[in-house]
This record gives structure tokens, C-alpha cells and sequence, in this order.
């Protein structure tokens, strides 16, 4: 018998008998459930094991539309509130909501209430659509609805980041507070195409948004910028990097659409209270909707470069996010979707002669039993 030790990043469906379709939006509470938007309009939890119904939206899912953004209130584990963006169909046009709905500790509404209704949409592509608490303070995506200027008309929402209170009023503080029109009151940063995903960071103060480009993939970080256009629309800007640095804030983190993929749509800075991943301490995480791979980059020093450490399973995955475990999740994506955790093993492996039957010790102790192709070192499954 020969013995060799071997360290392996694997992924476990945690719910295998549960469909999540077109899952895109994770929230984990401080008591464990992790919320889980459909685009098709489904809320559900995972608890105990198992996947189940909340509640539903009438949405629109037509091109890019749908649910695409749930968050839970910084008070949620008192309050109940969850909120979420969708598109709807007003009888006329088509526009985006944003509703607050109240659940209790076994699932069940409450009540609900719309707290913002959008502008009408055109074409139904870049609508954005992720929401965030921040500071106390709501952040939502609006993407530029396939027309640029939107991104630099500061009566709109498109193409903006707004900063809200929980009622869905503009926020103190904002740049244009107390002046103009409620869109513009409402802006916290703009000049974006179609930001998909905020990124709060509450341990490192930051707030980080990923915009989805045409020519550029980019990670922004939007805490508390001096400049707050991000260039999208501008005659002298664009997507990717600025030589205008007197005009706009450049992003983070950049790569150009169709190298190492074609939409940044997850991502996590990587500090959490216990650490689960080698090496991976104070790194961005990201992966692209159409590569498997997921990678890291240091996003403390200029002009970063993303590795990859793991080719994942899932091409298509969304609503990455941190677990308070300090695991990372997100969504499979499609019609038969399903939640993904992404685990890391340290083990040993023990084998005899060329048979492929072996088991995997912790120490000297054998606690699970795990199964992998001898060859390639897939993950197949577990047993204890």
C-alpha cells in the first residue's frame, strides 16, 4: 500500500433533489437560511437541508428581464424585510419595481409593499437589477437599457448606481441631494453600461460594482469616490480603462471581453472571519458567466492579474456570494439549476496496487469517505 498527500477544491449540490431554475441571487441571514432568487419570479429558502417556496412576483421574463436582484434588510434576523427588483408589464410598458416584503421566522409574508417604481425600459437587455445594503443605505444597479447617453443623463436612473434609504427615498449625502429631479437626487455614482452585481464588503468598508462591457469587463469599487462618473457614454469615455483620469474613476480590475471570458457577473472579496481556501486571504474572487474557471486577483495593487485556481463544474453559475461560514456559493444556472457550495479538502489518499477502490483519511483517522476518478481527481461523491 502507498499513501500520498493530495489537496482538491470540489463542489457539492446542496440540495441534489431540489431544482433551482435560473437561479442569479443569493443572501445568506445571520441564523443560516440562504434566500435564493429565480428569475421567474420564485423566492425560495434553503433550511435544514432542503429548498422550499417564499413567495413569488409576477415578473416579465422576456430578453434579460425577470427577477434579478434579492437582498435581505441589515436587520432582517427583527424586521423580516426582504427586497427585491423585477420587471413588470404596467398594462402599457414595461418597468422595473422594487419591493420590501415582510416574512416571518417560518417563511411565511407578512406583508409586502412596492417602494420604487422605475422608468419605462427599452429592448428589455441591461437592466442591471442587483440591490445591496451598504452602510446603511440601499444600492441598486440600473443598466443603461442599450442606449449609452442614459449612462450620462443625470434624469435617469439608467445606467446608474442610486443610494436609497430603506423606503426607497433618495439618501443624504447623495451628490445631488436636495436638488432637481428624484432620479438625480437618487445617484450615488453613474456612467455605467449594465452593472450586474454589487459587492458589499462590510469588514473592509469597500463596496465594489462589476459592470458587464462590450469591449471591457470591469470590477469598480464605488465606497466613496472623488469622481463619480465611470466613463460609460461619455463622448471622451467608454468602457475599460481612461486616460481622462480628470473626468472619471477608472475601475480596479479590468479584462478584455472575449480573453478570459465574456460577461464578469460573480464576485467576492475574500476576508472572511474564518478563512476556508489556501492562499485566497484578501483576494477577489471572480468567474465569468461563460468559462468554468474561477479565479483571484490582489485587488491592493494596480493593474491586477487574475489567476485561475479552479476549473468549476458549472460553466454558467450566478449570485456568487460569501457564506457567513466562510465557504462560497452561488447558483448553477438554468432550467435545471441547483445551489453550489464550493468546498476544499486537505487529504490523504490510500490505495492498493492498480485497483480503483480507495479511501480518504483525515490525520489517522478516516471521518468521510470521499469518491473521485483515480485519473483526473473529479469529485464524485461522499458518504460518512
Amino acid at each position: 500500500m502507498t499513501s500520498k498527500s493530495y489537496s482538491q477544491y470540489i463542489t457539492q449540490n446542496l440540495a441534489p433533489t431540489a431544482v433551482i431554475k435560473e437561479g442569479l441571487s443569493l443572501e445568506q441571514s445571520s441564523d443560516g437560511r440562504i434566500f435564493i432568487a429565480e428569475r421567474g419570479g420564485i423566492v425560495k429558502v434553503f433550511q435544514n437541508n432542503a429548498v422550499s417556496t417564499v413567495f413569488t412576483v409576477n415578473t416579465v421574463t422576456d430578453n434579460e428581464q425577470g427577477l434579478l436582484g434579492l437582498t435581505l434588510h441589515p436587520d432582517f434576523a427583527t424586521n423580516g424585510y426582504i427586497y427585491v427588483f423585477y420587471s413588470i408589464n404596467d398594462g402599457t410598458v414595461i418597468r422595473h419595481r422594487i419591493e420590501r416584503i415582510k416574512i416571518d421566522n417560518a417563511n411565511q409574508v407578512v406583508n409586502r409593499q412596492e417602494i420604487l417604481l422605475l422608468e419605462p425600459i427599452g429592448g428589455g437587455f441591461h437592466n442591471g437589477g442587483d440591490l445591496k445594503f451598504f452602510n446603511g443605505f440601499l444600492y441598486v444597479t440600473v443598466g443603461d437599457s442599450q442606449q449609452n447617453t442614459n449612462s450620462q443623463d443625470l434624469d435617469t436612473y439608467k445606467g446608474k448606481i442610486l443610494r436609497l434609504t430603506e423606503n426607497g427615498q433618495p439618501a443624504p449625502g447623495n451628490p445631488f441631494y436636495g436638488s432637481g429631479s428624484l432620479q438625480r437626487q437618487s445617484i450615488w455614482v453613474y456612467g455605467f453600461r449594465n452593472p450586474w452585481r454589487l459587492v458589499p464588503n462590510i469588514k473592509a468598508n469597500k463596496l465594489f460594482v462589476l459592470d458587464v462591457g462590450t469591449s471591457w469587463e470591469e470590477i469598480n469599487e464605488i465606497s466613496n469616490p472623488a469622481i463619480r462618473n465611470y466613463a460609460w457614454g461619455h463622448p471622451q469615455g467608454g468602457d475599460g480603462k481612461q486616460t481622462e483620469t480628470n473626468l472619471f474613476t477608472n475601475p480596479i480590475f479590468t479584462y478584455g471581453t472575449g480573453t478570459i471570458g465574456n460577461a464578469l457577473t460573480n464576485g467576492v472579496l475574500y476576508n472572511p472571519d474564518t478563512p476556508r481556501y489556501p492562499n485566497l486571504e484578501g483576494k477577489f474572487i471572480i468567474k465569468d458567466f461563460v468559462r468554468n474557471a474561477i479565479r483571484s486577483f490582489d485587488p491592493n495593487i494596480t493593474d491586477p492579474v487574475s489567476t485561475e485556481f479552479y476549473s468549476a463544474p458549472q460553466q454558467q453559475a450566478l449570485g456568487m456570494m460569501l457564506g457567513n461560514d466562510g465557504y462560497i456559493y452561488y447558483c448553477a444556472y438554468g432550467n435545471n439549476g441547483a445551489l453550489i457550495k464550493l468546498d476544499y479538502i486537505a487529504i490523504a489518499r490510500s490505495y492498493y496496487c492498480k485497483s480503483s477502490t480507495f479511501s480518504i483519511h483525515n490525520g489517522n483517522k478516516t471521518c468521510n469517505i470521499y469518491s473521485f476518478c483515480q485519473w483526473c481527481w473529479t469529485y464524485l461523491s461522499m458518504a460518512v
